[in-house]
């Protein structure tokens, strides 16, 4: 179904709407959902390095888990996530949100939330620290077109 100008006239509005003030905004933001633009490959404009961790190499002290390894870079688009109190307090707290999108393919769909994931084009390796944007995986979902995969990251945390 094609988008059009949404009035508070507008049949479909009305009939969504619940009788309740605190359903409104769920109506609403359903049909804005609706009306977004789907991504295209045109948007990936971000390079974006997926890491997870390497097996541990060390002494005998109870680590199982080594450091970060990159397993692929993959164009990514980056929204910065803005609005709600929940973004709001974080970043007040120095986090950012921001949700990453990309390609569906055998790579993208290995990624977990134990992952880490770098902005490629911010820094560079400094022996072994990594000196541009680090974000932390918070949650992983494919879009309904099975297409995209949407990933929400938060830089400023430890991963």
């Amino acid at each position: 179904m094609g988008c059009r100008f949404l009035s508070l006239h507008d049949a479909e509005l009305r009939r969504s709407m619940p009788a309740k003030l605190c359903g409104y905004a769920s109506a609403v933001s359903s049909l804005i959902q609706r009306c977004q633009m789907k991504t295209t490959t045109g948007q990936l404009r971000e390079n974006i390095a997926f890491d997870s961790r390497g097996p541990y190499s060390g002494p005998d002290d109870g680590n199982t888990e080594g450091p970060f390894e990159e397993r692929f870079i993959v164009s990514a688009r980056r929204q910065y996530l803005r609005g709600t109190e929940t973004v709001m307090a974080a970043r007040l707290e120095g986090r950012q949100p921001v949700l990453l999108t990309v390609r569906a393919n055998s790579l993208s769909k290995q990624i977990t939330t134990d992952w880490q994931a770098r902005d490629v084009r911010s820094g560079a390796w400094v022996g072994t620290k990594w000196t541009g944007i680090t974000y932390a995986i918070k949650a992983i979902n494919p879009t309904e077109d099975r297409a995209w995969i949407d990933i929400l990251v938060e830089s400023g945390v430890a991963s």
